[in-house]
């Protein structure tokens, strides 16, 4: 995952603004709601960026539907192997408080 391909995803939702940053940040805001959120992955990593805003948007109720089945099909959460099988599933695990 590149943060440019998920600012693009993000970003056909008219009502969300997005804006990657350095080592693990990710800040975005939901204009109608006005709701801004940031996101730092502690060890740097956002490589799993996708998962962790698609569930922020669920635990948040999120009303456009359609932005968060464009995260999932534009990043997957299924672990492939070389073969094609399904063999895992990476899941995003915290509750906003």
């Amino acid at each position: 995952m590149d943060a440019t391909s998920l600012c693009g995803v993000l970003c056909k939702d008219s009502n969300i603004i997005g804006k990657t940053g350095a080592d693990g940040v990710y800040t975005f805001g939901l204009k109608k709601e006005r709701i801004g959120v940031a996101v730092k992955v502690y060890d740097g990593n956002g490589a799993h960026m996708s998962l962790i805003l698609r569930e922020i948007l669920q635990q948040l109720d999120y009303k456009n539907k359609e932005t968060i089945r464009r995260l999932d099909e534009s990043f997957p959460s299924d672990l492939i192997n070389a073969t094609g099988s399904v063999v895992g599933r990476k899941k995003a695990v915290f509750r906003l408080k």
